[in-house]
């Protein structure tokens, strides 16, 4: 069948369907369907020339350079020119732009972890300071309240023996005035 085709000097794409037997008709009659919808399909996106390919085999195979013709119109249409750039570009400078910021927080992280630890320490030992300073001061004033309550304890003593002894006197001189009155009393008479 090929060599017939051959002597004929037809080339590839002039080439023409067969009649199928019977028994493979329904095989046939999908892959038309299918073709059909592909030439459809491929018509109504952009009319293309000699997008169908025929093999020695004669089933049809799909040109791929059409195809990416048609998404590079598409792609030149809808894309800015400035935004033209492959999509594996895309991914390396994203990759890039990822592995910079993670280096440089890397280096932020780190930083912020020494600072912190220093932090910490400084923390510590003040904490440590206050705390002793603190019981100091706590001993002080406890040291300060004691001495004041002596202080006042003896104070109110002082306080009570003063008036007592003022009370004592009172009385000797009530005693003193009363004495001499009665003698003088008794000189008279």
């Amino acid at each position: 069948m090929l060599q017939g085709q051959k002597k004929k000097n037809l080339r590839s794409s002039e080439w023409k369907a067969s009649v199928v037997p019977e028994k493979d008709a329904p095989k046939e009659a999908e892959e038309k369907k299918a073709d059909n919808e592909v030439e459809t399909l491929r018509q109504n996106l952009r009319p293309l020339t000699n997008t169908v390919v025929y093999t020695p085999s004669r089933k049809k195979k799909l040109e791929v350079v059409p195809i990416l013709r048609y998404l590079d119109e598409k792609l030149e249409k809808y894309a800015r020119p400035s935004d033209v750039v492959s999509y594996v570009d895309l991914v390396r400078n994203k990759m890039r732009t990822k592995m910079v910021a993670s280096t440089a927080t890397a280096k932020q992280r780190s930083v912020a972890e020494d600072q912190l630890g220093e932090l910490e320490a400084k923390l510590l030992e003040l904490e440590e300071r206050n705390r002793q300073l603190a019981e100091q001061t706590n001993k002080a004033l406890t040291e300060k309240v004691k001495r004041c309550l002596r202080y006042f304890v003896i104070w109110q003593i002082e306080t009570q023996k003063w008036l007592k002894l003022r009370d004592l006197e009172r009385q000797v001189t009530a005693m003193i005035t009363c004495s001499v009155g009665g003698q003088r009393q008794l000189a008279r008479k």
